[in-house]
């Protein structure tokens, strides 16, 4: 272990990664090295801490640390408590090590992150119209057929586990853009769904090469110009501008109860007109509401029965 140190020493000195064409030490080390993840982050960490204090070689050399403890501790050392901190973790435990380490620094008591490989057995979905063999042999198109106990097909799939610590505003921002995102996930969405819609609006917006996709849809397909006159003649159109005004003054649904009481959702928000577009109103702000789904159909039914539509 200690000669693999060294090695990883003169790697980061000499940058050797660099000229073997890896963009840091940690891909270097997992590609080229074979170690894992894990493996290579406690590696890495160590090596570093060697370079700006020699005295963990030492201690690593007498086995009274290893590299867990020593990476638990890597990020509160200092010139000044280097001396005092590696005296105290000699031959400790890793739980001993996390309590000392959250003396010097509050939120080294969080769990660090974490990222591991699992391998899943999950249900296979089968569309409708897929073929599948009954009990008896014959071929089967029944939707209840296929989804009957014992005819459940599997397969192995690779996913990552992912465990971080966030705080409060974090959490925030995630319910809000839940909120936002409520038309395109169900309520109890998972963070995985979440995320991922995150990360789709992220690249769309951000990637060089969807902005690239963009570009040449325009000019291949480029807008048609709309006349305020043609513009006008929709009454169902709300202007981009309007619909925003709207969202930023409400925030909320704003149905009242007969007794008083407003609305607290802020889910599957639609854009309502309180005056129905069938009955004169406008897409002006100030015949324009934020309405739940579920209470601008029930507004709907109330106005203009349950055939009708407000607009």
């Amino acid at each position: 272990m200690l000669s693999s140190l060294g090695f990883m020493v003169e790697t980061e000195r000499r940058k050797i990664y660099l000229k073997s064409g890896y963009s840091s030490l940690f891909e270097y080390s997992i590609t080229e090295l074979g170690y894992s993840e894990s493996q290579a982050m406690r590696r890495i960490t160590a090596a570093r801490c060697i370079v700006k204090f020699p005295d963990v070689f030492r201690l690593l050399e007498g086995k009274e640390i290893n590299l867990s403890t020593i990476s638990r501790v890597s990020k509160i050392l200092t010139v000044g408590n280097c001396a005092t901190v590696l005296e105290r973790i000699r031959r400790k435990s890793l739980r001993e090590v996390e309590v000392i380490a959250a003396e010097y620094d509050p939120a080294a008591a969080f769990p660090r992150d974490r990222v591991r490989t699992v391998v899943a057995r999950v249900p296979v979905t089968l569309q409708l119209g897929e073929k599948h063999l009954r009990n008896d042999g014959k071929i089967s198109t029944s939707v209840d057929e296929l989804t009957a106990p014992g005819l459940t097909e599997f397969q192995l799939e690779r996913r990552r586990r992912v465990e971080f610590t966030a705080h409060e505003a974090l959490m925030a921002k995630l319910d809000r853009i839940r909120a936002l995102a409520a038309h395109r996930l169900r309520a109890n969405a998972s963070f995985e769904q979440l995320i991922e819609v995150m990360a789709d609006d992220f690249i769309v917006r951000h990637d060089p090469a969807e902005r690239e996709k963009r570009r040449e849809a325009r000019v291949a397909n480029p807008p048609v110009s709309r006349s305020p006159a043609s513009t006008a003649s929709n009454p169902r159109q709300i202007p981009a501008r309007v619909r925003d005004q709207v969202f930023l003054r409400d925030r909320q649904c704003s149905y009242v109860s007969p007794d008083g009481r407003r609305c607290a959702s802020t889910h599957t928000l639609q854009v309502d007109h309180i005056q129905p577009v069938a009955r004169g109103g406008g897409a002006s702000s100030d015949n324009l509401r934020l309405l739940c789904a579920r209470h601008n159909r029930l507004e709907s039914e109330r106005v203009m029965g349950k055939r009708g539509r407000t607009g």
